[in-house]
């Protein structure tokens, strides 16, 4: 659980990093990339996609995703001024770690079959 509350706050901060509305998947694995200097596996991205749908901050539409109402005030909330993209991360996975998580059942979201290999592949191109 204490690890992917920090994955969540990784995805969901690139999430709202990729794009003002809609993102495609090859720009949150951009954005992820550019927070972390890693790049998430399929399975952490749509665990915590999964996980922040349930928590009413993102929303998915096919293979995009946004950031709810909730979610948009979330992450202005976590963008402190003089705070780094690293230690925002840190410090929303410990707020989420500090307050629980909902407990209702995940979202059952995955991606198309060749949707993040594509994805991948896009970003390895850009």
């Amino acid at each position: 659980m204490c690890e992917e509350v920090f994955t969540d706050a990784w995805i969901f901060l690139s999430i709202g990093d990729a794009a003002d509305g809609w993102a495609p998947l090859e720009r949150v694995i951009i954005a992820a990339d550019m927070n972390n200097h890693d790049v998430p596996s399929r399975a952490e991205v749509e665990g915590a996609v999964r996980r922040l749908a349930v928590d009413g901050l993102v929303e998915v539409k096919l293979d995009r995703v946004r950031l709810t109402e909730a979610g948009r005030v979330a992450y202005r909330d976590a963008h402190r001024p003089g705070v780094g993209h690293i230690r925002r991360m840190f410090d929303l996975g410990e707020q989420w770690r500090r307050s629980g998580r909902p407990t209702g059942a995940p979202t059952p979201y995955t991606f198309s079959p060749t949707a993040f290999e594509d994805a991948l592949k896009r970003w390895r191109e850009a």
